[in-house]
């Protein structure tokens, strides 16, 4: 039955585990795919041609694997790689971006929004972009924080460093007095509690997580696509690259076993102009 098909999840990493654990919450029927291109990672790093051939590897895989969605649980490829390829495939690619930017419109007060992202997030100006045209807020302040995902990956989300690191990338935006601060990549909401202690009570913090999954469940319900299988979902976890260090942490953060952990070597494709 296609409804019990699963839905695939990619990221650089352990950052889409995010997106999981949301759907493990909102959508517990649900069986995922979950694919971290440990390989590549970080993707903060990489030009858009790169990922471009990284996620159009994992969506062939996907399409092996008969998936019938996909989310780029990664904000980085949802801003570089998504507008290119979101029609090319015969299911739905969803990304993280447009979700975590409604959200934030409607949580400001004082229309000053701040985003926190990769190198490769920032640049492509995708929040600003979003978030201006849909309300027309103005003041949008975005900063790169290159060094948040290595932490996250290794687990270290609560030392000195992390602290000290997430304390100098959000002075400029204390500065300018946001009222929200979308976290914007998915490795992000496991240095939380953190970030919360550095920006202050009293900004809104968004996870686009949740809101994805928010968008994902509407989908599913439009196309009648949801789940109804009773049986247990078996979800499956694939990497490119150190599946017991994918094991190890991701445990770790989502508070859960992770089973099966499969390494995966991607038949590389070739892109067309």
């Amino acid at each position: 039955m296609a409804n019990s098909r699963p839905i695939g999840l990619l990221d650089s990493g352990v950052g889409g585990l995010t997106v999981a654990a949301e759907i493990f919450s909102q959508l517990p029927n649900e069986e995922i795919y979950y694919f971290g291109d440990t390989l590549h990672i970080p993707y903060g790093s990489k030009s858009p041609a790169e990922l471009k051939i990284y996620v159009t590897e994992i969506l062939e895989f996907f399409r092996e694997k008969q998936i019938k969605l996909v989310v780029m649980a990664c904000n980085t490829t949802s801003a570089v790689v998504l507008p290119e390829i979101k029609y090319k495939y015969e299911f739905d690619i969803l990304g993280v971006i447009l979700p975590g930017s409604q959200a934030a419109i409607k949580a400001t007060r004082n229309k000053r929004v701040g985003v926190i992202g990769t190198n490769v997030t920032i640049v492509s100006h995708a929040y600003s972009r979003v978030i201006t045209s849909l309300d027309g807020v103005r003041n949008v302040y975005a900063q790169a924080c290159p060094k948040l995902v290595p932490l996250v990956e290794s687990g270290e989300v609560s030392s000195r460093k992390a602290k000290r690191i997430v304390d100098e990338y959000l002075a400029d935006l204390k500065r300018v007095k946001i009222d929200t601060l979308v976290l914007g990549c998915t490795h992000y909401p496991f240095l939380r509690d953190i970030i919360y202690e550095s920006i202050g009570s009293n900004v809104n913090l968004i996870d686009p997580a949740y809101y994805t999954v928010q968008a994902i469940k509407e989908l599913l319900v439009k196309k009648d696509m949801l789940r109804e299988d009773k049986t247990p979902p078996e979800h499956q976890y694939f990497v490119s690259k150190d599946p017991f260090h994918f094991k190890s942490v991701g445990e770790t953060f989502l508070g859960r076993s992770i089973p099966n952990v499969t390494e995966v070597n991607l038949s590389p494709v070739l892109l067309t102009v």
